[in-house]
């Protein structure tokens, strides 16, 4: 109970905080720089502020529709800048708790690992909902924006939708040829919400070495950033190569961070342990350091 109670005043003093709404808004925003289509007569890559501007493409092509934009966008800017926006409402409040001596009460009363434990789920927390809520808002703006299923003629739906069964699980697919889009578009939030999870853990890691709160955001940010270009770069190779490495080809798709925004899609088992023996060794690595401080004040 204890663990429980010390959980919930770090989340609720990381959500109620100015940060957690700023990241929110900042996920909200970035949402709408998604590529959701291409332009017929000019081959361009349309965003979704380009793509209100072609009212008349929308209308004509079943791709523009709600579900659609909500669910099959490429966040480009929300995944480059995850790393920040999920450990921005979290991990600035532990530095302060650290540099103020806060850390030694708590610690009297809580104990090392409990007192590790709560801020592990507490970051990990804060850094889910920070993804989700954005998510979940630009889902409500894309119904708004954009027309629903049912405003294309019959055909193009039925095509639609027998196209869309292939991008999910079995028993969501079926519901999906159904016309019953409210498990899809529950399993994308939950894809968002474990990318936020565990891409708030490295910035908490960097928490235990150094209570530099710009060194503790960025860091993250710029690992993630070095292994996503490395990672295109490995993979235009071996496409180059014919395919000459296929066991390290599927490695690297699924060892990308944006692999977790499709975890629950396709190769969930291999993506799930993969991304989940990463965190896991991060939080070992937090808990270990912040058990062995002999000063329990920092």
């Amino acid at each position: 109970m204890k663990l429980l109670r010390s959980i919930g005043v770090n989340l609720r003093r990381a959500v109620c905080s100015a940060g957690f709404l700023c990241c929110v808004l900042a996920v909200f925003v970035m949402c709408f720089a998604n590529v959701i289509g291409t332009d017929p007569t000019t081959l361009d890559r349309l965003t979704i502020p380009a793509a209100l501007m072609r009212p008349e493409l929308i209308r004509q092509d079943v791709h523009y529709c709600a579900f659609q934009v909500f669910t099959a966008g490429s966040p480009v800017w929300v995944t480059m800048f995850t790393p920040v926006l999920a450990a921005f409402a979290y991990v600035p409040l532990l530095c302060d708790e650290r540099r103020s001596q806060l850390g030694r009460l708590l610690i009297a009363r809580q104990g090392k690992l409990r007192y590790a434990l709560s801020h592990v789920c507490g970051a990990a927390l804060t850094g889910g909902l920070t993804m989700l809520c954005g998510f979940a808002l630009f889902g409500i703006a894309a119904a708004v924006l954009f027309p629903s299923l049912q405003s294309y003629d019959s055909a193009s739906v039925s095509a639609f939708l027998e196209e869309q069964g292939w991008r999910y699980p079995q028993g969501i697919a079926a519901g999906i040829r159904a016309g019953h889009f409210a498990p899809a578009i529950l399993l994308k939030c939950a894809e968002m919400f474990l990318y936020g999870v565990i891409s708030a853990l490295p910035a908490l890691l960097c928490a235990a070495f150094t209570l530099n709160k710009y060194t503790v955001l960025c860091l993250p940010f710029f690992a993630a950033y070095s292994w996503t270009q490395l990672n295109a770069r490995l993979t235009a190779k071996i496409a180059f190569s014919g395919g000459e490495y296929p066991k390290f080809g599927q490695f690297l798709s699924r060892s990308t961070p944006n692999a977790l925004l499709t975890a629950l899609e396709r190769d969930t088992a291999q993506i799930l342990l993969l991304h989940g023996g990463f965190a896991l060794l991060l939080i070992l690595i937090f808990t270990v350091l912040m058990q062995r401080r002999r000063d329990c004040g920092a």
